[in-house]
């Protein structure tokens, strides 16, 4: 969320922004980027009310240009609104499966047209927080099924359902491949140990590309520069620079157009 955040923010597209995580048709203002003060810290969002609360009922991402005096919406905000000294908002739910999991707002604080570039751009931030929300949830329910059936494994079972089993660890493997979340792929690593050998140690930190590694250097090959795939990837340019470094490491190459070749005749990337 705060990688989305400081990307709407980033090169003055907005003023300011901020977020919540919604539940049970509520939405607490929990994370914050450009703001003045903290009249909206803590606030709490209530369906059908202010912008964010018509986008939570709509399940659609909603804008004002002059938010005081829209009569689309409530003004139940309005005092925390001003505080902020924002004149122009756009809320947009993020939306995964049929459910608003959380609440993505930009501001400005001038009164001002919103271009269809602005709106597409804070619609793509909310799908990159929908993206890694389904990526994390599948990593967390296939873990727990992988812990489970370590049991059976344990106790012993058939061949096939050992090959089974050895196949939906290695799609788990390359799903937790997805996420930055260290602690995740410990127990993910763990459980490896102990149902196949210390062998499976390792096999995260192998010198196969992660798809974010694949992603920067796929960008590079486009010919962009770190400040354009940050912007693109939604990532802040000092991870750009890491990612990238870590390719070229597994690629065993020192320049970031080698990791292009390299990562071509591995047919890793077109």
């Amino acid at each position: 969320m705060d990688r989305a955040l400081s990307a709407l923010t980033a090169k003055e597209r907005f003023a300011v922004s901020f977020s919540g995580w919604a539940a049970d048709a509520v939405a607490p203002l929990s994370a914050f980027s450009g703001t003045v003060g903290q009249s909206i810290h803590g606030l709490v969002i209530e369906t059908n009310e202010g912008l964010g609360g018509k986008a939570l009922a709509l399940q659609k991402p909603v804008a004002a240009a002059n938010y005081h005096s829209s009569r689309e919406i409530t003004h139940r905000y309005d005092r925390e609104v001003r505080a902020e000294q924002i004149k122009t908002l756009v809320a947009v739910p993020v939306v995964v499966g049929r459910n608003v999991r959380a609440l993505l707002y930009g501001g400005l604080r001038t009164r001002s047209g919103i271009g269809d570039d602005l709106l597409r751009f804070a619609f793509s931030a909310a799908k990159s927080v929908a993206w890694e929300i389904s990526v994390e949830e599948e990593v967390q329910r296939r873990l727990r099924s992988a812990e489970a059936d370590r049991v059976v494994l344990e106790r012993g079972s058939s061949p096939a359902r050992t090959q089974e089993l050895t196949e939906q660890f290695a799609e788990l493997r390359d799903l937790v491949r997805l996420m930055p979340d260290e602690e995740t792929r410990e127990r993910l690593e763990a459980l490896g140990e102990a149902v196949f050998g210390t062998e499976a140690r390792g096999q995260l930190r192998s010198d196969t590309l992660s798809a974010r590694e694949l992603e920067v250097v796929a960008q590079v090959a486009l010919g962009h520069r770190n400040a354009d795939i940050a912007e693109t990837l939604f990532l802040k340019q000092s991870t750009v620079k890491a990612y990238l470094g870590s390719a070229m490491r597994k690629l065993g190459v020192k320049g970031r157009y080698q990791a292009v070749i390299a990562a071509r005749a591995q047919r890793l990337i077109p």
